[in-house]
């Protein structure tokens, strides 16, 4: 068995372990502070797990690979942070605020991989489409940090919710745009 398999096959079997596990303590259990507890730190786990896999077939698929070492590299300590702030017993500003922070930067970053997995960048109409999500996956968590560690205004449920809607727009639109350039008959000579 070479080593691809064999990290493929630890992979699938330790998210399914996780997913088993917040599973259970979801649907077999009372859910008082603790199950809710392990229903969240399941959750986080397969999210940072996505991301780790995520980073490594990046690495593999484009050339710069700056993004998916930087996902491969913060993924454990967002899921660290979040734990931290999901198991302590002591709740801090601070600590929720990191954990906040830790959940908007990795949500944020499995978005832009898993988009950038789904798309190639070569075609220029499929690029734009990338662009404007990345922008708009940038602004939504930057609306989101800026609640987190400053006060929010007014405003902010608005400009989160404009954000949120182009962010999934585009994310859902890259591909269709692809797919949509591909089925285009080309040019004749």
């Amino acid at each position: 068995m070479n080593n691809r398999r064999l990290v493929l096959l630890s992979y699938v079997t330790l998210l399914s372990g996780f997913a088993l596990w917040g599973f259970s303590a979801a649907v077999a259990r009372d859910l008082d502070l603790t199950n809710l507890r392990i229903v969240a730190t399941a959750a986080i786990a397969l999210l940072a797990g996505g991301a780790l896999y995520a980073a490594v077939a990046l690495m593999s698929r484009v050339e710069s690979t700056t993004f998916p070492r930087l996902l491969f590299a913060t993924a454990p300590i967002e899921f660290a942070l979040i734990c931290a702030g999901i198991w302590s017993s002591s709740y801090t500003i601070d600590l929720n605020r990191l954990a906040q922070t830790a959940v908007v930067l990795l949500v944020a970053s499995l978005l832009a991989a898993t988009l950038r997995l789904l798309v190639g960048l070569d075609r220029p109409a499929v690029r734009l489409v990338f662009i404007g999500f990345a922008a708009s996956d940038i602004a939504t968590g930057a609306v989101v940090l800026k609640a987190i560690w400053g006060s929010p205004g007014q405003d902010d449920a608005k400009i989160f919710t404009a954000f949120a809607v182009l962010t999934a727009f585009t994310y859902l639109l890259a591909p269709a745009v692809q797919w949509l350039q591909d089925a285009r008959p080309s040019p004749l000579p």
